[in-house]
């Protein structure tokens, strides 16, 4: 499995602006880093909303399982402080 690459205060409870984030991801795009993507948001409606570039089925399954680690991993780091 890749080496999972948290945003700078993914760690932290504060607000993370979305504009933030896509920024982020964007220059990674622009410097060559980013190869694939895959996301979802939240509406306010309760629906939600999925994008993926650059990535076939087999890709975003292995994207949501890196995904699904970095959710584990924060919860366990926050019952073990």
């Amino acid at each position: 499995m890749a080496q999972i690459i948290r945003f700078p205060n993914a760690r932290t409870t504060e607000y993370f602006a979305i504009a933030d984030g896509i920024r982020e991801l964007a220059e990674m795009e622009a410097t060559g880093q980013a190869v694939s993507f895959m996301g979802a948001v939240k509406l306010a409606d309760g629906s939600v909303a999925t994008v993926w570039a650059n990535a076939d089925w087999g890709e975003r399954m292995e994207l949501i399982g890196h995904l699904q680690a970095d959710v584990m991993m924060s919860m366990v780091e926050a019952n073990l402080e």
